[in-house]
């Protein structure tokens, strides 16, 4: 029963070692959007938030019934210094992922648990599980899933524990590519400010349309400078360009993050 236990567990793994490979292959951002589709199909939750260099959490949009006015009225009265896992993360020894029902009361009060826990019941994320992937000082940034009903079971925390690795590896690998200045990436590549704003997010896997919206400019304007950046890069499409664009990129980090020195 053990061999067939451990192909099991293997296979279950194999979708996020692929993830990974994908991620650092391709030298891109930090893959946001597919760890959270990824996390939402493994344990059935929804990412409900983190926290990054000390910034509040933040339920995510996917969840059905947000925003949810009784969980914004408990953030605003405190309620989010009293939450059971940032405290847990400020005190504990290490990156274990911990559940809500797991921090120990002589950190957390049970009635801040219950408190939480009611304001947590109409958005259905009253259950919750940090996967912390990168913490310096004061400075984390965590995965926060949430659903209803029981808490996290021991198999999926041992199973989130070993997804935390493979998290903090993509965490260094941007942290690593973001330390390239982008006003000697764009002139290396040979773009403008704004067209280099525009591949980074072609490179992400955003549309025209979605990159127009995050810039505040029209899908035309968009394809206005994509051809330049098109022309400048002497290719005649989207692929090609991210391909040259992560291929500058990565050697401008000083090494190759796939073999890291």
């Amino acid at each position: 029963m053990a061999p067939q236990t451990d192909r099991r567990a293997d296979r279950r793994l194999d979708p996020w070692l692929d993830l990974v490979r994908d991620a650092v292959l391709h030298a891109g951002p930090f893959p946001d959007r597919l760890i959270r589709e990824q996390l939402h199909r493994e344990f059935g939750s929804y990412v409900v938030g983190g926290w990054s260099d000390g910034a509040d959490v933040a339920i995510d949009e996917a969840v059905p019934t947000w925003p949810v006015a009784q969980v914004e009225e408990h953030w605003r009265h405190g309620g989010w210094r009293r939450h059971p896992l940032p405290r847990w993360y400020t005190v504990a020894p290490d990156l274990t992922p911990m559940t809500i029902e797991r921090v120990p009361t002589w950190l957390v009060t049970e009635r801040d648990r219950d408190e939480l826990r009611e304001a947590l019941v109409p958005p259905e994320v009253q259950q919750q599980m940090s996967i912390m992937h990168f913490r310096e000082g004061m400075r984390r940034r965590a995965f926060t899933l949430g659903r209803a009903g029981t808490d996290f079971s021991d198999g999926e925390v041992a199973f989130a524990r070993q997804l935390q690795p493979l998290l903090a590896l993509l965490d260094r690998q941007a942290q690593v590519l973001a330390e390239v200045d982008s006003e000697t990436l764009a002139g290396e590549l040979g773009v403008s400010g704004r067209q280099l704003a525009v591949l980074e997010l072609l490179d992400e896997g955003l549309t025209a349309e979605a990159i127009g919206r995050r810039l505040g400019i029209s899908p035309r304007t968009v394809q206005v400078h994509l051809r330049h950046v098109y022309r400048a890069l002497d290719v005649h499409d989207r692929l090609l360009a991210v391909r040259i664009y992560r291929d500058v990129r990565r050697r401008l980090s000083g090494r190759d993050v796939r073999n890291p020195a």
